[in-house]
């Protein structure tokens, strides 16, 4: 999406380090699990509950914008506990 390519913008570099700093300015609790970023919380629970599909798409959409400018791929994987969006840094 426009706005999540927003909030990778004025990043220097793809990586893993930008798009962890990317994620946190944009309220997420980025962890590295393995070769991917998991994301701790959801900024959106709250929402979720009621309209999960869509809360889920459109906060996939949000981050395939900050995230693949950045080298991330982003892929829509739910579990308990987590966001349902994981990011993969090469």
């Amino acid at each position: 999406s426009a706005r999540g390519r927003s909030l990778a913008a004025g990043t220097s570099e793809p990586g893993r380090a930008a798009l962890c700093a990317a994620l946190e300015r944009a309220g997420y609790a980025p962890r590295d699990v393995g070769d991917d970023v998991v994301l701790a919380n959801c900024p959106f629970h709250g929402l979720v509950r009621e309209h999960a599909e869509l809360v889920c798409g459109m906060n996939l959409a949000l981050l395939t914008g900050l995230g693949e400018p950045l080298g991330a791929r982003v892929r829509l994987e739910p579990a308990e506990g987590r966001c349902c969006v994981v990011l993969s840094v090469a």
